[in-house]
């Protein structure tokens, strides 16, 4: 397959905290990437620096390629003609997304016209209802004059997805989609998630601490640990992961044949040096 994505040597500083370090992969056209690791192992920081999303304290070196062609992650405006169009972003928590003044259509309509310049409002409404009917949300035209307040987590997750597919990109970066949702929930987010993908036929990188997630959705693994990229694997490779940390996550899941015993955890919360410049 083609590299859709290509990150070379990228590396994130905040003043003496190294975040990334030499992160490195190509990542296929049509793949769909989990990426899983502990809180703290540079996940968030890998999505956020793909499209220069980052806060301006951070210190970035590295390449980053989409189609081949170098994102200008340094051009706010020139990635605000990326971001949506051609990579769509789903950001953590959905309870913090949006506006409690706005309903949840002025949101879905503002997003439509940013990435369909040009468009009416009635083209707009009419997507909107396609993509809320998509993401399983029922009663959609009557739900577009609500506020956020009156939907469920999981329901504004899948009005985060909706929104990120707005513009039909071609990569969809979803940074922990199914953050406080209860299993039930997280089960219905990433069946969404998952078929939307699909259907469109679309690229995904999913981060997640979760590895329970992984064999729903996904064609390979990264593995992170203290701002490094430890493995690159397909997923069918991953039970008989070679690296030690790897392993180890694999053995800290819960399981409901381990009841009454107490989990195997790491040691180690950071690697020696994290904070240092090696």
């Amino acid at each position: 397959m083609t590299a859709l994505l290509e990150i070379k040597e990228l590396s994130v500083r905040f003043g003496a905290t190294a975040a990334l370090r030499s992160i490195s992969f190509n990542f296929a056209a049509g793949a769909q990437l989990v990426i899983v690791g502990e809180s703290g192992s540079g996940k968030s920081t890998l999505g956020l620096s793909i499209l220069g999303l980052l806060p301006r304290t951070a210190e970035v070196i590295g390449k980053v390629r989409f189609r081949g062609a170098e994102l200008p992650v340094e051009d706010d405006r020139a990635m605000n003609r990326i971001r949506g169009d051609s990579i769509g972003f789903i950001h953590q928590d959905p309870m913090s997304a949006f506006s409690p003044v706005h309903t949840i259509g002025t949101h879905l309509f503002r997003a439509f016209r940013a990435n369909h310049p040009g468009s009416t409002r009635r083209e707009a409404e009419a997507a909107a209802i396609r993509l809320l009917d998509e993401v399983q949300i029922s009663r959609a035209r009557e739900r577009l004059d609500h506020y956020p307040h009156q939907y469920s987590g999981g329901m504004l997750q899948r009005v985060m997805i909706a929104a990120a597919l707005i513009g039909n990109p071609a990569l969809l970066i979803a940074d922990e989609p199914t953050t406080a949702l209860d299993a039930t929930t997280q089960a219905s987010v990433l069946r969404v998630l998952a078929n939307s993908v699909s259907d469109r036929g679309m690229s995904l990188m999913l981060i997640t601490h979760d590895l329970g997630v992984v064999a729903e959705v996904a064609t390979d693994v990264a593995v992170m640990y203290g701002g490094r990229l430890i493995q690159y694997l397909p997923i069918a490779d991953l039970p008989a992961a070679a690296h030690p940390y790897t392993q180890a996550l694999l053995k800290a899941r819960p399981s409901f044949g381990r009841r009454g015993h107490r989990l195997p955890t790491i040691a180690d919360l950071l690697p020696a040096g994290w904070d240092a410049d090696a």
